[in-house]
């Protein structure tokens, strides 16, 4: 019997899942990463190289049509995955408006395809400030670029015909307990 689409919350979750984990090498993404036993994970990373145990790697860029990948690599990893977490994403708020739309909206609309034609289930990690508020209403401030993306991203998952969970985690700030964390962000800055 195939595992195919068994991912999401509330499904059997016997057998062995083939994760695909985009964002691998950022803040979000390692965290996870961590936290992914029982699963085979494949790690799309783009600029920095990862050193994982039990971690398939391939290069490929989310901001690209069909991730930047060949098609017959896609078509493979279409038939190994059964679920992608889909962390990539520019959370740099000073990054061009441009590039912070096509990787996070673009790359996630490209994720979509590859989970539509993989018959896998999604896991989108946006942002707790990707909120329904209308731009310039008494009651909330306008939206920087980032927001705009992750919440037009939302849209796309929702959208999308794909079985899929929105996650909207809040500040990142480190482990509970520790406080290691893969990179600092802007929050931290502001504290030194």
């Amino acid at each position: 019997m195939s595992n195919r689409g068994r991912c999401l919350v509330g499904r059997d979750r016997t057998g062995d899942r083939t994760m695909l984990l985009t964002g691998a090498t950022g803040v979000v993404g390692r965290a996870l990463l961590e936290r992914l036993n029982g699963s085979s994970v494949i790690c799309l990373i783009h600029n920095q190289p990862l050193v994982a145990r039990a971690v398939r790697t391939i290069r490929g860029d989310v901001s690209q049509p069909g991730l930047g990948l060949a098609r017959n690599e896609r078509r493979v990893l279409a038939g190994e995955i059964d679920c992608i977490v889909h962390s990539a994403a520019i959370t740099k708020f000073g990054r061009p408006e441009e590039e912070i739309e096509r990787t996070n909206v673009d790359g996630t609309r490209h994720v979509l395809e590859l989970a539509a034609e993989a018959s896998a289930d999604v896991f989108f990690i946006s942002t707790a400030f990707a909120t329904d508020g209308e731009p310039g209403d008494d009651t909330t401030q306008k939206p920087n670029v980032y927001e705009v993306s992750k919440k037009a991203a939302e849209r796309l998952v929702q959208r999308s015909g794909v079985p899929n969970v929105i996650v909207r985690p809040s500040i990142v700030v480190g482990h509970s307990k520790t406080g290691a964390m893969a990179q600092f962000q802007g929050f931290h800055h502001l504290l030194n």
